[in-house]
């Protein structure tokens, strides 16, 4: 089961995912950077997002944040609250191949 979820290797896998959907324009490059945040700590503020991505402004910081949390890529239990790391299924075959292959989310 392990070699299954391939913990060891997550965060590249995840790293990896958001390259690709940051070429795809779909994601910033600073993305990354929170989704690592999220899956080792768990939750944290969503103020503490613009220490994730230093260097950049508030409402860099703000609009990073609302497209993980638009894409599901993190979640918050409230509107103002912590937020943490989400596993939807768009993401599947991306995060955990061994678990999920691509050709098995293919319908066809």
């Amino acid at each position: 089961m392990s070699q299954l979820f391939d913990m060891k290797n997550l965060s590249q896998r995840i790293e990896q995912y958001c390259v690709d959907e940051h070429k795809r324009s779909k994601l910033s490059a600073d993305a990354f950077l929170i989704l690592r945040e999220a899956l080792y700590r768990g939750e944290f503020e969503r103020g503490e997002v613009k220490n994730m991505i230093a260097g950049k402004s508030e409402v860099t910081a703000r609009r990073v944040l609302k497209a993980l949390l638009d894409r599901k890529l993190l979640i918050s239990d409230t509107p103002r609250g912590k937020v943490r790391l989400n596993i939807p299924s768009h993401v599947l075959g991306a995060w955990f191949p061994n678990l999920y292959p691509e050709r098995a989310l293919v319908k066809g």
